[in-house]
Formats: structure tokens, C-alpha cells, sequence
């Protein structure tokens, strides 16, 4: 928006210097049935490309603007997981180290820098307090720490890196039934560090506690293959700069469909697509699509 002289509004450049300086979506997603363990012993290496394309932005403080507004991301990530037992029970550790790029950055015509490197890397840790193949029911507890190594330099609208501890704490049930459908239930609790060199580059951002829930209802027409339909939500997490609300929060739902085939026993592809249909706080996701491949070994 400009003003009469055709200037850009001083609130354009005032929301810009108070992004956060972190990706403006999660890294790595849930996919459907993520949460059923293989057996101890196995390894799984996963690959995964993400792309997605946002068109609006929404502030708390100012509103929504979607004249020449944008942002395009391309994220790939590297995934490692060992799948062992604790106490006769399922538990894996895994290591996530995404990496990509954010571009075609603007808001309301007012350009963002394009960061390209490498995001924070995940340590993650999951247990099955309880697991039970035969009817089809599992319930587990994944712990993601998010390390402050990624790209980050104080004082840009846009960084990969974080500059923060972060911790997500997951809660997921997993339950089949009528032999070949599953419904899966998760739900997030992450608290985030704080960010010392944030706004300016000197500046301190805070961020609240945010929550985020999972639905995938999954029908598997053969033993190898997969159809789902799905929901992403997320609330909470509101942003302060130097102890001023900075009009960013974690608050989106999101509408989802994935596909995964075994193509041989240790070998799966998995596409998805999602979009978000209300945002507040942040960028919207007009798409995002999440191609995934996992070798088994």
C-alpha cells in the first residue's frame, strides 16, 4: 500500500524490520502413518523436497496484505532414523538436517532478502509407551530439539537459522481399523528459546508456547500403498520484540491429501499436498508440496 505520493506506507517497512528471523513454516512435516515403528534393528534413510509458494501475509497489528506479496521456498532435508527398544518397547532416534532457500520475497511491493544454506538440525527421539501391531494400535512420544547452528545474520528480515533453542514436545495415537483404514491423531506442545539478535540485530525476540494438531484419516487399498486425507492446525506462539508484539504468531489450519507406494519391500515414495485456509500472523501457504523418499536398510 502507498500513500498519496506514492511512497509505501511507513507500516510496510515498520512489519518487515519486525519479522522473525526463521523460516515462516516447519522445516519437516508429520506424513501419515509416521508414528508406526519398524521393527529393532532397522535403519531408514530419508530424503524429502519441499516447495512452497505463499501470496498474502497477515499481521496482527496491521492486518492482511496481499498486493505484490509473496514468498517461494524450495527445502530439501536429509533424515536419518535407527529403530531400537527401550524395556521391551519401540523407541528411535533420528537426526534431520534441512537445508534450501527462501526467494521472490516482498511485501505490499517491499523487498525481502533471499536466504539460502542450511536450517537448524533436529535431534529427535521417539518411544512407544504402548504398541500393538496385531490390533493395529500404537501410542507415542516424540521429543525434537532444535539446534541454533543454521544460517542466521542479525538484522535480516528472513533467516534459515533460528539463532534459538526450540523444543517439541509430540504426542501421537495411532489406530487402525475395518482391516485397511487408519486414523492418526497428534498433537504438539514447543516451546522456543529466545533469539538475542533478532529485529535489528540487536534486538530480543520472545516467543510464547505454541501448540499444533495433527489429523490423517488413511486408507491403504494394497499392503504397499497409502491414501490420506489430512489437517494441520497451529495456535499460539505469539511473537514479542524488546517486549513489543511484533504482529507474528504461530496460528494457521491447513487442508492436506498424500499418496505413498512401496515401489519394492525397503524402497517408498510419498507425495502431499496442502494449503492453508485461514492464517493469522504469518505468511499463508497458497500450496505446498512435500515429495518424500525412504530406503529402508
Amino acid at each position: 500500500m502507498r500513500d498519496s505520493e506514492g511512497r509505501q506506507k511507513p507500516w510496510v517497512a515498520f512489519v518487515v524490520s519486525m519479522l522473525l528471523a526463521v523460516a515462516p513454516a516447519k522445516a519437516i512435516d508429520l506424513l501419515p502413518l509416521d508414528y508406526i515403528p519398524a521393527p529393532p534393528g532397522t535403519n531408514a534413510l530419508l530424503g524429502y523436497y519441499i516447495y512452497g509458494t505463499r501470496s498474502s501475509f497477515d499481521s496482527t497489528l496491521t492486518g492482511r496484505v496481499s498486493d505484490n506479496t509473496g514468498l517461494d521456498s524450495h527445502i530439501g532435508a536429509m533424515r536419518l532414523t535407527h529403530y531400537g527398544a527401550v524395556f521391551d518397547h519401540p523407541a528411535a532416534i533420528q537426526l534431520i538436517v534441512p537445508f534450501g532457500a527462501f526467494y521472490d520475497g516482498r511485501i505490499n511491493g517491499f523487498p525481502l532478502n533471499r536466504p539460502e544454506g542450511m536450517f537448524d538440525p533436529i535431534l529427535t527421539l521417539a518411544f512407544w509407551p504402548l504398541a500393538q501391531p496385531k490390533a493395529q494400535r500404537w501410542i507415542a512420544i516424540g521429543s525434537f530439539t532444535t539446534i541454533p547452528v543454521g544460517e542466521h545474520e542479525p538484522g535480516r528480515a528472513l533467516n534459515l537459522g533460528g539463532n534459538r533453542w526450540q523444543h517439541d514436545l509430540q504426542l501421537d495415537f495411532t489406530q487402525g481399523f475395518a482391516e485397511r483404514f487408519y486414523l492418526q491423531l497428534t498433537a504438539d506442545w514447543i516451546h522456543f528459546g529466545d533469539n538475542d539478535r533478532a529485529g535489528t540485530g540487536t534486538q530480543k525476540l520472545k516467543q510464547n508456547a505454541g501448540f499444533e494438531t495433527y489429523a490423517w484419516l488413511t486408507y491403504k487399498p494394497t499392503e504397499g500403498s497409502f491414501v490420506s486425507l489430512g489437517y494441520a492446525g497451529a495456535f499460539g506462539g505469539k511473537q514479542q520484540i524488546d517486549g513489543n508484539a511484533n504482529g507474528q504468531k504461530t496460528d494457521f489450519h491447513q487442508i492436506r491429501v498424500a499418496y505413498g507406494q512401496f515401489v519394492t519391500p525397503t524402497l517408498q515414495f510419498v507425495g502431499s499436498l496442502g494449503r492453508d485456509v485461514e492464517t493469522s500472523g504469518g505468511f499463508q501457504q497458497d500450496l505446498v508440496l512435500t515429495l518424500r523418499v525412504l530406503k529402508l536398510f
